[in-house]
């Protein structure tokens, strides 16, 4: 059982590393995805003739 949990932080860790790429992950940035969609500007449609 030991042996079985070790194994399993093993791979937790190697996972944590991979997917944080060293930086310590805290809430404003573990679901925070990598870029912001961005919106049309519409300012060019709106405009009135």
């Amino acid at each position: 059982m030991f042996k079985f949990l070790m194994r399993f932080l093993e791979k937790l860790a190697k996972s944590n590393e991979k997917e944080f790429q060293g930086q310590n992950p805290d809430c404003c940035t573990i679901n925070k995805p990598e870029q912001t969609p961005q919106r049309p500007n519409n300012s060019e449609h709106n405009k009135t003739s």
